[in-house]
């Protein structure tokens, strides 16, 4: 599908999330509250509180940025994510 990409470190850390990559092994974790999320760049493979989900779009790197399909962010940390044609 047509995925919206989001930059993951910058929709998690303003949703409160802790953010750490390990450029080595390509793994991206993100904690907030009791969530822990886990995925892998370049994946479909994500794990939310160790529960597998398969992202719509595989994780990617653009110019030093991860990004994550939109709608993984939000069904993971359970925010409600709407997107605004008008302002895009």
């Amino acid at each position: 599908g047509d995925a919206i990409l989001v930059p993951l470190r910058g929709i998690f850390e303003k949703l409160g999330a802790t953010v750490k990559f390990d450029a080595a092994t390509g793994r991206i974790q993100a904690v907030k509250g009791g969530t822990n999320i886990a995925l892998q760049l370049n994946g479909r493979e994500a794990t939310v509180n160790g529960t597998p989900r398969t992202l719509s779009t595989p994780a990617i790197a653009v110019g030093g940025a991860t990004l994550v399909p939109l709608r993984f962010v939000s069904e993971a940390l359970g925010a409600q994510v709407k997107w605004d044609k008008e302002a895009r």
